[in-house]
Order: structure tokens, then C-alpha cells, then sequence
């Protein structure tokens, strides 16, 4: 099975934050203010938010922003990790987030491919100067018919123009 599998950096995309979020466990789905949202994309007031993002930013000195060669390591990390673990797969390695396209076994889950791969990355990264939590505990999975992995391997790959460590495993 293919999935689409994302992540960001540590207190990089809070709730209640002005780009659009997702509530508490990802019950609801809060879409983007006016100006990031699509032309025909529902939107939201983000001051309705503002009191709920403020108490989450509070509680994070900084987001976490990976350098080069940081995204680098980590891009190697999961490469490394994930080939063991999927039959094949592309990683994208940007400074506030991850895409992962990863074709698993059947008997294996995206939890315990994400917890490895965040868990060894971060190991590594400790090695750059990154010491504590350096990824957002949750991830988002998205599972990609065959008909699509082709627009999703051209969509993780394309992150390469924005600067992303782009590897294939």
C-alpha cells in the first residue's frame, strides 16, 4: 500500500493558527483565511482563533526551522530507515516540514513507520545541535491508489525547486 505521509518541525503549525488548522485530534478541519485560501475554498475569520493560537505559541520558545545540512541528515535518516521498512519510496526535506511517499508491506503501519523514522531523524539530528523534541507528534497519512503514485512521486520531487533534500529509496 502507497501512502502520502507529511509532517512538520516542532511547534511549526499550531492551532489556531492564521493559515488554516485542524482542531483537537483532528475532529474538524478549520479552513484557511481569505488570503491563502483557493478561490473556491471554504474560509474562516482567523480572529476568531487568535486567543487559541496565542496560548499555543506561548507555550513554544520558536518553531523549529532545519538548516541545510540538517535537512540533509534527517533526509538521509529516513531514507536509510524507510527503505528498510517500505518497498520503495521518495523523502522531501524542507525546513518546517516532511514529505514521505512510501510504498509499505501490507503488514505494516504508517504509525510505526513514522514513529522510526521521526525517532531515528531526530537521533541523528542531535548530532547537528538539535537537542528535544524536533518533530510535531502527529502526521498526516493519506493512502494513494496505484493510478496516482506517479502525481504523487511528481509531487514530492517537485519540492525540490523550493529547496527541499529530495532522495529516493
Amino acid at each position: 500500500m502507497v501512502f502520502l505521509i507529511t509532517w512538520t518541525t516542532h511547534g511549526y503549525w499550531l492551532p489556531g493558527d492564521p493559515r488554516g488548522f485542524r482542531t483537537h485530534r483532528g475532529k474538524q478541519d478549520i479552513a484557511p483565511p481569505a488570503r491563502y485560501a483557493s478561490p473556491s475554498e471554504k474560509q474562516y475569520d482567523p480572529k476568531q482563533h487568535n486567543i487559541l493560537h496565542r496560548h499555543f505559541r506561548s507555550k513554544i520558545a520558536d518553531p523549529l526551522t532545519l538548516n541545510e545540512s540538517q535537512m540533509k541528515a534527517a533526509a538521509e535518516v529516513i531514507a536509510e530507515v524507510g527503505g528498510g521498512l517500505a518497498r520503495s519510496g521518495v523523502v522531501a526535506v524542507l525546513p518546517n516540514h516532511v514529505h514521505v511517499l512510501a510504498d509499505l508491506p501490507e503488514s505494516g503501519t504508517t504509525g510505526f513507520f513514522c514513529n522510526r523514522v521521526k525517532s531515528k531523524s531526530s537521533l541523528r539530528l542531535s548530532d547537528y545541535g538539535l537537542k528535544g523534541k524536533v518533530w510535531a507528534r502527529r502526521y498526516h497519512a493519506r493512502r494513494i491508489r496505484q493510478t496516482g503514485r506517479g502525481n504523487a512521486e511528481e509531487y514530492v520531487k517537485s519540492h525540490a525547486d523550493q529547496g527541499a533534500i529530495v532522495i529516493s529509496f
